[in-house]
Order: C-alpha cells, then sequence, then structure tokens
C-alpha cells in the first residue's frame, strides 16, 4: 500500500490515480501536487473522458515530475523547438511557392498543316482553323509579355533570307487549315494567342506582316476568337529585325 500524506487525501485524490501515472506520493512538493491533482479526477471521469489522453498525462508528468528539474525541462523545450524549426523548413519551399507563384513558363509551340486531335491538358492550347497560309513554310514565336504569345508564319522567300535554305513551293497565298500548339508549364488563367502572316517584300529588305486573328482562352477553356481590327491588322518589319526576333526562340518548319 502506497502512504498518502494527509493532507492530500481529498475526495479527488485516490491511490489508483499514484499507480496509473507511476508516481509516488512522496515525491510532490505543493506546486507539483496541484497540477498532479488538477489531472487525477474521480475514477469514472478518467476511464470515460481522460483514458484517450493519457500518454499525453504522462509527458506532462514526465516534465514536471520527475528528476532532472529545470534542467530536464529546458531540454524538452529546446528539442520540441528543434522540431519545430525542422518541420517549418521542410516545408518552407512549399510556402513560398504558394506565397508567390512561379510565372507560367513557355514551353514549346507547334504549328502544322490539317486539323490534328491532340490531349487537352492543363497548360495545353489549340488554335485550329484556317490560320495558316499554303506559302507559309515555317514560324517563329515571342511571348513579349505573360498570357501573350505571338505566332508569325513565313514564306519561303523570308525563310531563305533568315536562314540561307531555300525551299521550293508552289502557292497561292491562299489561307489553309491548320493546327497551332502551345504548351505551358501549368495552366493559365486567360491566354491570348495572334497568329501572324508574313511575306517578304520584292526588295528583300522587309517582311509585310497581316494579322490572322487574335485567339482568347479563358480558364483552359475554348478558344474564342476575335477578328483583327482593319487599323491594327498589319505590320513591316526589316529583315535585321527580324532576325532579331528568332534569336530568342529560333526558326520552326511546319509540323
Amino acid at each position: 500500500m502506497i502512504e498518502v500524506p494527509q493532507e492530500y487525501q481529498g475526495r479527488y485524490v485516490r491511490e489508483e490515480h499514484y499507480r496509473r501515472y507511476n508516481v509516488h506520493a512522496t515525491t510532490l512538493n505543493s506546486w507539483e501536487f496541484n497540477l498532479f491533482n488538477v489531472f487525477t479526477v474521480s475514477s469514472d471521469y478518467y476511464d470515460q473522458t481522460l483514458a484517450p489522453a493519457q500518454k499525453i498525462y504522462q509527458l506532462w508528468g514526465s516534465i514536471f515530475l520527475s528528476g532532472g528539474g529545470m534542467d530536464r525541462k529546458i531540454t524538452i523545450i529546446v528539442v520540441l523547438l528543434f522540431i519545430s524549426v525542422a518541420l517549418v523548413g521542410a516545408f518552407w519551399g512549399d510556402i513560398l511557392e504558394r506565397a508567390n507563384p512561379s510565372p507560367p513558363r513557355l514551353l514549346y509551340v507547334e504549328l502544322s498543316e490539317g486539323i490534328t486531335p491532340g490531349p487537352e491538358d492543363d497548360g495545353t492550347y489549340y488554335v485550329q482553323g484556317n490560320l495558316l497560309s499554303n506559302c507559309t513554310v515555317a514560324f517563329t514565336y515571342l511571348m513579349p509579355e505573360p498570357g501573350r504569345v505571338e505566332v508569325y508564319e513565313l514564306d519561303a522567300a523570308t525563310y531563305k533570307a533568315l536562314t540561307g535554305n531555300g525551299t521550293g513551293k508552289t502557292c497561292s497565298d491562299e489561307l489553309i487549315e491548320g493546327t497551332l500548339k502551345v504548351q505551358f508549364d501549368q495552366k493559365l488563367e486567360s491566354l491570348s494567342i495572334q497568329v501572324w502572316n508574313g511575306k517578304l517584300s520584292e526588295d528583300g529588305a522587309n517582311v509585310y506582316f497581316r494579322l490572322l486573328g487574335t485567339w482568347q482562352f479563358f480558364d483552359n477553356l475554348s478558344a474564342v476568337y476575335v477578328a483583327p481590327s482593319p487599323e491594327k491588322d498589319y505590320k513591316l518589319v526589316t529583315i535585321q529585325e527580324l532576325k532579331e526576333m528568332i534569336k530568342e526562340n529560333g526558326v520552326h518548319p511546319l509540323g
């Protein structure tokens, strides 16, 4: 039988509570006993409510009631702080990524003749229809700002002026069906794609581009076609300017 001090024998303190927590009554000082008394209520209440939290009480008991005094408590606090810092560090990259998401990155652009179906994954956008001249042999593209892509179709004469490679192609400068695929590394809230058709001038110094249209996307849904304005449906670019343009993404033949 464990002796319980007379002054601690109350209706909330019973010998079985000392046995359950493995704490000897003679090791308790006044403030420790008061803390312990909070967790030692009636047996029925313990069995119904406190039993699931027994390990938590034992942890508190080990911190406040076992040997080692203040040094032990400080050691445990330091260990808990270290674990907290380690957990925060492990997820710090994800926290920063969510707070400051990286801008979408354009992976590649493909342009081909005909209607070519493909998977509609997040970050993949298709423009299909009469968006390709039958004189086009290659293209280049730019992304002047996030969420906006400009595609420039190049005829055989322009392609030769830029690369020195000639390609014979009989054409009538008519629009034919084509498929434009634009791939980003993530889904965009909105995207604007402009398609320009280019033709080299007779003197070979300039390229005349005509805007075929603008396609607007919102949340990866189907494209909305916007017809070009007559006042803004053309631009004149010198060969030297075009050579500077293609330094970023190069010249790509039709797929």
